[in-house]
């Protein structure tokens, strides 16, 4: 925080980026955020005169600027603490984008949420560390209860099964009555819009269960959660894209719009009544690592298909438990049927015998991964995903460091062998 005998005695206070600035403004929401940068690193029409010129750039030419109106008095050379990225070797700079979290509290009605029940795990001595001082650093980091980002602006990975479009509700006010018109309207279209998307995935043969749509003030979102629902909505976006205008270049034929949505004929109609929202896209973002490696207790299992065992290999199909093989689209699955593989190993172990599901990893990531792996499991299974955690001592360098590819302080193991045999 602030130290009152540095620099000159004027603050400033920049929330967009600066995590000590920012939990001012969630103290203080009443002071705003202002976001001066682009997502290169350069000036946004915040920057005034040097929008568009790089952050670093600017920052001398806003020094001469300051010396040319006479409020320049000077420049002292500080140590910062400049977090450097690990892996490009370069400054990182703060910045406050949209993201996506979970919630780790506890509900609004009391009770305990996503952390707390993976809490009560431990104390309650359903799962037990090994040794036994590591529960604490369990305990203490789901503690603060603080909502879990799973969004990355990656390449690879999970993508954020999110679709997005904008809402048709733009328009002008000069007067209350105006705008009074213009809310009536923008309600209307928000209720239009979700009661569109919603009749046609259902027309598409998609449950009630599979998505989940929110608006929000000019746009709104759909969630979906089953293979069908995807396709489905995918089929949407290539329906109403073949009605953009293109442009037709000479010798090329005039593109035709599409006159049935492919591979969800039936519902051709409640497509062309999707009339309240455009631009329908996919969130960009993808999971982050962490979240897709918390599933691998169950998904690995053949969850969430919970009617079927998984495939053995790539080539044979998931088999129905007692009957023929037929996939894993939930629409073929029938009652009576259960995953015995799902069931048999999560979590797996034989009372009887005292043999018990035992977890062996390493220190550094108790709260990357155990405890995500215990949070999920309660959430998606009902049960936590093992009994014993053994936490295993591990290898560092001369300096006390991990030893990683990105550090370069890894040794070869067959110099080793070779020097000591």
């Amino acid at each position: 925080h602030v130290d009152p005998e540095f620099g000159t005695g004027a603050v400033k206070v920049t929330p967009a980026h600066d995590p000590n600035d920012y939990a001012c403004y969630t103290r203080n929401p009443h002071i705003g955020i202002i976001n001066i940068l682009n997502p290169d690193g350069t000036l946004n029409e915040y920057g005034l005169q040097w929008e568009g010129m790089d952050r670093l750039a600017a920052r001398t030419q806003i020094i001469e600027k300051m010396g040319e109106l006479g409020h320049f008095e000077g420049v002292e050379d500080r140590v910062i603490p400049l977090k450097h990225s690990d892996r490009s070797k370069t400054p990182v700079e703060p910045y406050l984008s949209d993201q996506w979290f979970v919630k780790m509290g506890d509900h609004d009605d009391g009770k305990p949420g996503l952390a707390q029940l993976a809490m009560d795990a431990v104390e309650q001595n359903r799962v037990r560390f090994y040794p036994s001082r590591y529960a604490k650093t369990y305990l203490d980091w789901l503690g603060e209860k603080r909502d879990w980002c799973i969004s990355r602006q990656l390449w690879w990975g999970h993508r954020i099964p999110v679709w997005i479009a904008t809402l048709d509700v733009g328009g002008t006010w000069s007067n209350e009555q105006e705008f009074a018109a213009h809310k009536k309207r923008s309600d209307e279209v928000r209720e239009s819009a979700k009661k569109e998307l919603s009749e046609y995935l259902l027309a598409a043969g998609v449950s009630s269960e599979d998505f989940t749509i929110e608006l929000d003030v000019a746009s709104i979102k759909c969630c979906v959660r089953s293979e069908l629902a995807e396709a489905a909505i995918n089929s949407l976006v290539e329906f109403k894209e073949s009605f953009q205008p293109k442009k037709v270049e000479e010798g090329s034929p005039i593109p035709t719009a599409l006159d049935r949505v492919e591979g969800f004929e039936s519902a051709t109609r409640d497509a062309l009544n999707c009339s309240s929202f455009f631009n329908l896209r996919q969130d960009p973002d993808v999971l982050d690592t962490w979240f897709s490696s918390a599933l691998w207790p169950h998904a690995t299992l053949g969850w969430p298909d919970t009617a079927h065992n998984p495939p053995l290999s790539a080539s044979k199909p998931a088999d129905r438990v007692g009957g023929s093989a037929t996939g894993t689209d939930p629409s073929t699955q029938s009652t009576g049927f259960e995953n015995e593989v799902l069931a048999t190993f999560y979590p797996h172990e034989q009372p009887a015998d005292g043999n018990h599901s035992v977890l062996i990893t390493s220190r550094d990531i108790i709260t990357l991964w155990v405890a995500r792996m215990v949070l999920t499991g309660l959430y998606n299974m009902g049960d936590i995903p093992f009994r014993h955690v053994h936490v295993h001592p591990k290898i560092l360098d001369g300096f006390g460091q991990t030893m990683s590819k990105s550090k370069g302080n890894g040794v070869d193991p067959v110099d080793l062998i070779g020097k000591y045999g």
